[in-house]
């Protein structure tokens, strides 16, 4: 059969080329999921906000809703991605010494407002205030938040409790214990197992987040137990072995850092000599959704690539002050290259770039930093948290 592009035209024979990892597929899947979502959350806030402004709580119950759904497909994506890269070994780790009594207390406090909307308790217990470990900060703390979700998810009556403490061996452990609906131990492994127990209300009551705390837990070296039975609650039990324990010099672990404030957004402030904050974003939706959020507070411009946006800096009079910067312009245009030919202009070397990405991961931020960005903001952005850092940039 002829080639009806032509015949010398390159073609690519798809049996024959790499396939690509599940986790790359996954990461590119996250991706284009958070985008759409930074959209719908972030339209859903700016409505709340100015229905709340004219003192109309009529559609609040609604907004709620919509915000909730939304951050539950989040931390499902989430989930996945974490899975596919545990399985395909594509995590990286980074061991660090974390305090246990703060980390329990900020996760306690996480949590809470969760846990108060359905009428629960959860108490913080810490036995051993000292206590410190040396593993990866982030797959302790999602192993503990996928279990206190769980606990807190299944739970109708009474609540749930963290407690730091130490079992009979000695050794040092967190527990997550709840008065939920409980399980069969052995129907609950089966439930785990990817490969197991087919029956679909025994997986969803185990759900994925017990399968991504195990793998978690798997990953870094403590152990989980459970122990549990129908309508009398659950218990679950990460144990650190002895070489885990960990101590800074003078005895003092790192601690946790403290769950940031919600930063109050910035107040109205336009003026005739006001900065242009220069929102540089190639998806029509998204850039709408930037100068929406932000044309009552400054002067907004949107630029779709780099020519756009090299031609608005040099623009006579304008005066840039800040510029939000996506990372994917454009199949043959990258964020981070362009942030790179700006502060090479000496013009412009100064000038404070904010990222702001569906690329959420540690090292995609680190990436991001290390090439002179002034901050890094994982969509779906936080709309208070975004302001606040423009108002501490624009000094």
């Amino acid at each position: 059969m002829d080639n009806p592009i032509g015949a010398n035209s390159g073609l690519v024979d798809f049996r024959t080329e790499p396939r690509a990892r599940l986790s790359e597929f996954v990461v590119r899947a996250a991706y284009a999921i958070r985008s759409p979502i930074n959209i719908i959350l972030g339209y859903n806030e700016l409505v709340a906000q100015r229905l709340a402004a004219v003192g109309d709580d009529s559609q609040r119950p609604y907004l709620e809703s919509i915000r909730r759904s939304g951050r539950q497909i989040l931390e499902t994506i989430n989930r996945i991605v974490d899975y596919s890269r545990i399985e395909e070994g594509s995590l990286r780790l980074a061991p660090e010494h974390i305090e246990l009594a703060g980390l329990v207390e900020k996760l306690v406090q996480d949590y809470r407002v969760l846990a108060a909307a359905r009428k629960l308790g959860l108490i913080c217990e810490v036995e051993e205030r000292a206590a410190a470990v040396r593993c990866d900060a982030y797959c302790l703390s999602n192993a503990l938040s996928n279990l206190v979700d769980n606990a807190i998810k299944f739970t109708s009556k009474g609540g749930a409790v963290i407690k730091v403490c130490r079992d009979g061996q000695g050794h040092l452990c967190i527990e997550v214990r709840d008065t939920g609906v409980g399980f069969d131990p052995e129907q609950l492994i089966r439930s785990m197992d990817p490969r197991g127990d087919g029956n679909a209300e025994r997986r969803e009551r185990a759900g994925l987040g017990l399968m991504l705390a195990r793998k978690y837990v798997d990953l870094i070296g403590p152990s989980l137990a459970m122990a549990s039975s129908p309508g009398k609650g659950s218990v679950f039990t990460i144990s650190f072995p002895p070489a885990m324990e960990a101590q800074l010099d003078g005895g003092v672990a790192a601690p946790v850092e403290a769950p940031p404030v919600a930063p109050k957004p910035a107040p109205p402030r336009r003026a005739a000599a006001q900065a242009t904050v220069l929102v540089v974003e190639d998806q029509p939706d998204q850039a709408l959704f930037m100068r929406a959020l932000l044309q009552n507070r400054y002067e907004v411009a949107v630029a779709a690539n780099a020519g756009e946006t090299l031609a608005l800096l040099a623009e006579p009079g304008r005066r840039v002050g800040l510029i939000l910067m996506d990372l994917a312009l454009a199949p043959d245009e990258d964020g981070l290259t362009l942030a790179g030919r700006i502060h090479a202009d000496r013009r412009w070397q100064h000038l404070p770039i904010v990222v702001t990405s569906a690329h959420a991961f540690a090292e995609d931020r680190e990436r991001a930093l290390a090439a002179g960005a002034a901050a890094y903001l994982a969509k779906p952005i936080n709309a208070a948290e975004l302001l606040a850092t423009i108002e501490r940039l624009l000094g």
